[in-house]
């Protein structure tokens, strides 16, 4: 990696800092300082062979080197302890920024463009990628600062004692950057496949833990475990691969290194040929100091080999934060309940658009009914109306505050009564069972142990499907925002309950709550103020459900197969 390139990823990750930034360039210059104050002693040393050979032998003389050695040796050791503790505090700090500002954005009023539910993403830049910027600038920047400051100050300390020694160190290090360039481009045309090679084994590993049950009840254990003996095989090949083709390049720049010392060697056999006094106090203090030349260069080596992995998270985290903090589109917050204006979602990786140039208005006290095929488009709409995403273009206009239950719903560590008081934090006791009431719940909490003080699990994992698609309704009907979004909220109710749910939300609307519901089972359309009808991420018809039925073929064909299985009954035989 060349030195403009190391600067611009250096400027990158500070970028990246936040309120620390100042605080890592404060610990690099403290880094830079402690770098030059590690030549001192071995300074002090060229001069105390010097006045040897002179035959000064001054007892008091060489105490105050052996003096002035211990008090550099001293300065160092503080000036590290003050850069290590400024530079750690600081790198840590800016990760902490980074994921405090980085989650503030996914939560705030419109994502960026990637969306709240990309979600892969954002743990990879939130987690492994912000560690790995933090520790840069706690740690990595700083000593390379370090590292690079002493050979630095050595060679210049080389070139006042012995200009031919310093010539010769020079010639050595100008061989050696192609060299080192060399191997990083040698190890850049594996990289990639070995970042692919690794995470298709980490994804291999977690498919065959996770799928363990599938894998020994349907008897795949031969073919899973060939395809993860596939995956750990191939990144057994690329590991090869890289140690046959890679190590010798960069072994051949450390061998040049090491040639440093033979190269002083060189120069100083040299300067003792052309004569003079102090010719052999010269010839080992030139040999001292290319020792501080040659040890940092090979540590700062070792450092820099790590730098595109950094560069490509520094790259990622930036980008992320950009995305995250993009311009706002106007007035897309200050409407009174929802309306969609020409609003179209394209996912990065769709050959279409999932939701494409939908207007629609949903006022206060309305219940809007969506329905249509799978895949027509219906979450990702309402996926638009929760501001998960932001639309590719034209608008959509919600209120501050909204109400959603997922289909998916999300539920937090705790008890069953937490969870749906997060529908209105602050709730009493009687609204939290109206609302498990409401949402055919109530029943199922009092048989569990501890009632409404039962913890659900780390994501609810102590309750099964149903009971967490009812609690998160449950958190919904709580709420108080002027627009509440469902999607398939009676997918887990018996017919009894779900009559129950829909005059519940028939309720809301009536107090003047905007309520838009996804949904597969059509039970609660003849109730809603306008029914709407997807196909292809469009609305092909809207209007109430008699108008709807009148018009569309496909909710004429949705409602008879609701008709159809309302009918169905289970016959016995005696």
């Amino acid at each position: 990696m060349t030195g403009p390139r190391l600067v611009t990823v250096a400027r990158e990750a500070l970028s990246l800092a936040g309120p620390a930034r100042g605080r890592i360039v404060g610990g690099m210059v403290l880094r830079a300082v402690e770098g030059a104050l590690a030549c001192g002693p071995a300074i002090l040393a060229v001069a105390a062979l010097a006045d040897l050979a002179a035959a000064s032998r001054s007892t008091a003389r060489l105490a105050g080197y052996a003096a002035g050695c211990l008090a550099l040796i001293a300065a160092q050791a503080a000036v590290s302890l003050a850069a290590a503790r400024l530079t750690w505090t600081a790198g840590y700090t800016s990760g902490a920024w980074l994921r405090s500002t980085g989650t503030h954005n996914l939560v705030g009023p419109w994502p960026g463009q990637r969306g709240l539910l990309a979600g892969d993403d954002a743990v990879t830049v939130l987690g492994s990628d912000t560690r790995v910027v933090e520790n840069y600038l706690g740690w990595s920047l700083p000593e390379i600062t370090r590292l690079a400051a002493t050979p630095v100050v050595a060679f210049v300390a080389l070139l006042v004692v012995e200009p031919l020694v310093a010539a010769a160190v020079a010639v050595v290090l100008a061989g050696g950057v192609p060299v080192y360039r060399w191997a990083q481009a040698r190890y850049a045309r594996f990289a990639t496949d070995h970042r692919d090679s690794r995470a298709e084994l980490d994804r291999a590993v977690v498919e065959h833990v996770d799928g363990i049950e599938v894998i020994r009840a349907f008897g795949l254990v031969e073919q899973r475990g060939n395809a993860l003996a596939r995956a750990v095989s191939a990144y057994r090949d690329i590991n090869t691969r890289i140690l046959r083709r890679v190590v010798p390049a960069y072994s051949a720049f450390t061998l040049l290194i090491d040639l440093l010392v033979v190269a002083a060697l060189a120069g100083a056999a040299l300067a003792a040929a052309a004569g003079g006094a102090g010719a052999g106090a010269r010839l080992a203090g030139a040999l001292v100091l290319a020792l501080r030349v040659a040890q940092p260069l090979g540590e700062l080596a070792g450092r820099l080999d790590s730098l595109p992995r950094t560069a490509a998270s520094v790259a990622r985290v930036r980008r992320w934060h950009d995305e995250q903090t993009a311009e706002q589109a106007p007035d897309n917050a200050d409407a009174d309940a929802l309306h969609f204006d020409g609003a179209v979602l394209a996912y990065d990786d769709a050959r279409r658009a999932a939701v494409d140039g939908v207007t629609l208005k949903c006022p206060p006290g309305t219940l809007t009914v969506v329905v249509g095929p799978s895949g027509a488009g219906k979450t990702s709409l309402l996926h638009l109306a929760a501001r998960l995403w932001r639309p590719t273009r034209g608008y959509v206009r919600t209120p501050e505050t909204i109400a959603l239950m997922p289909q998916r719903p999300s539920l937090f560590s705790g008890t069953v009564a937490d969870n749906i008081r997060a529908g209105r934090p602050g709730a009493d006791v009687a609204l939290v069972e109206a609302a498990a009431r409401a949402a055919a719940l109530h029943d199922v909490v009092l048989g569990m142990p501890g009632g409404y003080d039962a913890e659900v699990g780390e994501l609810g994992n102590r309750l099964s499907g149903g009971e967490r698609q009812r609690l998160a309704l449950a958190r919904a009907l709580l709420t108080d925002a002027p627009l509440l979004l469902l999607d398939e909220p009676v997918s887990a109710l018996d017919t009894g309950h779900e009559q129950q749910v829909i005059a519940t939300l028939a309720r809301l609307r009536d107090r003047g709550t905007a309520v838009v519901v996804v949904t597969h089972r059509l039970a609660i359309a003849p109730s809603a103020d306008q029914v709407v009808v997807m196909a292809d991420g469009t609305i092909t018809d809207s209007g109430t459900h008699t108008d709807v039925l009148a018009t569309s073929a496909t909710y004429r064909a949705l409602w008879e197969a609701h008709e159809r299985a309302g009918r169905w009954r289970l016959l016995t035989h005696d």
